[in-house]
């Protein structure tokens, strides 16, 4: 049986996720600025987040964690770029 983290623990590696998507959000939009962001349609973002999930079940399925880690990161951050459009247009 798996053992019982704490809260704490389970705080700060929440607290790590959220800054590493942070991160690749804030890299994300200096590569390719929120001009960029709100051409996209609503199905283009669901194209982009698709074909960064397959690059994230690659990685799952070659057993590369690392890899599949940092692909997740980048999916969390797209989707925040697409609800920051979808926000945006409002």
């Amino acid at each position: 049986m798996p053992e019982t983290m704490s809260e704490e623990k389970t705080e700060r590696i929440s607290q790590r996720v959220v800054d590493d998507v942070m991160n690749e959000r804030q890299y994300q939009r200096g590569r390719w600025s929120i001009e960029h962001d709100v051409l996209h349609s609503d199905c283009e973002w669901i194209s982009i987040l698709a074909t960064w999930l397959g690059k994230s079940a690659s990685a799952a399925v070659g057993g590369d964690k690392s890899t599949l880690r940092k692909r997740l990161v980048q999916v969390a951050a797209i989707s925040m770029a697409a609800i920051e459009a979808l926000d945006r247009a409002r």
